[in-house]
């Protein structure tokens, strides 16, 4: 539907397609003070962001302008895609911001250095928001933050809209893979990249067409930085390709050839980045939002109009049918918020025998502080899993998984299944096979750190019920933390 509204005498018209329960802002309400909008945009961030008491210039920060203007790379695509979302606010309608990735955007490192994650670069971003935009706009952000420790893009590709809620709007979407995806696949055959684009192009393919950005920061080894990531290894290419706006920490502390130490830029593990880095990466996102919305109020003169959505181009790494997952499936135990009772699987999973394992719920992954009894608790790391899991040797878990007929795939469809455990440095091997369909695998959950781990069970699985077997082959901690199916076999898991 088309409406109306007069603004200094000029009229305003916009097309509105229906938006969330509980997300539209009623057409009755005025249009925002877009002389009072322009100032507090015009206003240094510095001066009111959650950081002003700490750091009051890029100096402060360990940057200079040029590293700065370096690290903040605006591309057409997403830019469309982020005026659109400001358009939306400019309507006084609420954001929906997703956060996807590991560790860092879980609050590894601040968790252990402060009393919350308030400083987290999301958060520093909303809290300028809400001091900034919310103010005359009426449009507040809506954060669902889904990122989980040690986890990497290809759990996502199946998984993320069993994390999401009825209610949740996938506006803006930062996306937070450079470090975990290239120490999952860097001893791979295939493109290091090659999970990042399947998600990438996934969360483009949303009809709500969200903007999608990549975060990129830079990992220690006792406070040396460690410039190999994702970034060299094809994800600057997928940004070129797609559009993706990146902000990225190389500049400040790439190349470090002499192995050079940045107590400042990391946290006092000497591996996740400082507060320092997260303001850094909270200012480069502040002012990229800054600029979409004074460009929104400017072409908001001429009437409210969504700018051309792209269609997407021909995949980089792999063939244009391989380039999504088409209705993943999924069934998983391993969730952001152990607070939360909410479960949403895709997947029917029903135990059916077990002999040797326990069922293990709501695990913290990292460190958690977690204010109890407080009416308003500060905002803290909640990443965890659960699952089944064994120690001993010969402990065998089945599972009956009922991949479903038709829908929007034909009843002959075949998918691959594939399952997802955590490693640990306790790991035991397990042998994982589905009936009908061996030889099976065998899995090591071995690793010096925690990650959430995918391996391909079988392909080309036909719809209908199967039993899925693991049996410890050797003894040692193995945690089963779910299982999924994609619409085709999926390689390089």
């Amino acid at each position: 539907m088309c409406f109306t509204w007069a603004q200094n005498g000029q009229s305003f018209h916009y097309l509105h397609n229906k938006q969330p329960e509980g997300n539209a802002k009623s057409l009755d309400n005025p249009p925002p003070n877009y002389g009072a909008l322009k100032r507090a945009l015009e206003r240094n961030p510095f001066e009111v962001w959650y950081f002003k008491d700490k750091f009051k210039s890029l100096e402060d920060m360990s940057a200079t302008p040029e590293i700065y203007n370096n690290e903040l790379v605006q591309r057409t695509t997403t830019k469309d895609r982020l005026q659109n979302v400001m358009k939306k606010a400019l309507l006084g309608q609420n954001i929906g911001v997703t956060v996807m990735g590991g560790s860092i955007s879980a609050g590894g490192g601040l968790i252990n250095d402060f009393s919350d994650i308030k400083g987290i670069y999301y958060r520093v971003f909303i809290d300028w928001w809400q001091k900034t935009i919310q103010p005359f706009t009426g449009s507040s952000i809506e954060l669902r933050n889904l990122a989980v420790g040690g986890t990497s893009s290809n759990f996502f590709s199946f998984c993320y809209k069993t994390f999401m809620k009825p209610q949740d709007s996938m506006d803006l979407i930062f996306l937070e893979f450079s470090i975990n995806d290239y120490i999952l696949f860097k001893n791979s055959h295939p493109p290091w990249a090659m999970s990042l684009e399947k998600l990438t192009r996934q969360l483009l393919s949303e009809d709500i067409s969200p903007a999608v950005m990549f975060v990129n920061f830079i990992h220690g080894n006792q406070n040396v930085a460690e410039c190999d990531n994702l970034e060299n290894n094809g994800q600057t290419m997928l940004a070129w390709h797609y559009g993706i706006t990146s902000f990225s920490m190389r500049h400040s502390l790439c190349p470090n050839t002499g192995n050079k130490k940045f107590p400042a830029m990391f946290s006092s593990d000497g591996n996740h980045p400082s507060v320092i880095a997260h303001a850094q990466m909270a200012m480069m996102i502040i002012n990229s939002v800054r600029y979409a919305l004074r460009g929104s109020i400017e072409s908001s003169k001429q009437g409210f109009h969504n700018l051309p959505s792209h269609d997407l181009p021909r995949s980089v790494y792999f063939m244009d049918d391989q380039g999504v997952i088409p209705v993943p499936l999924c069934y998983t135990l391993i969730t952001p918020d152990v607070t939360s009772k909410f479960f949403n699987p895709s997947l029917s999973v029903r135990e059916i025998d077990n002999v040797g394992f326990r069922q293990v719920k709501d695990v913290s992954i990292g460190f958690h502080r977690i204010t109890s009894g407080a009416v308003n608790p500060e905002p803290s790391r909640t990443d965890g899993y659960g699952g089944w899991e064994a120690e001993k040797e010969n402990s065998i878990l089945k599972l009956q998984i009922d991949l479903p007929f038709g829908g929007l795939l034909s009843d002959n469809v075949t998918r691959a299944v594939v399952i997802v455990f955590r490693s640990n440095g306790y790991g035991g091997k397990a042998g994982v096979w589905l009936e009908k369909y061996k030889p099976g695998i065998v899995v090591d959950a071995y690793s010096p750190f925690g990650h959430t781990r995918l391996t391909t069970v079988a392909h080309h699985v036909t719809s209908g019920s199967h039993v899925l077997t693991i049996k410890v082959l050797r003894a040692g901690k193995f945690t089963l933390c779910g299982v999924m199916a994609g619409a085709k076999s999926v390689p390089y898991l």
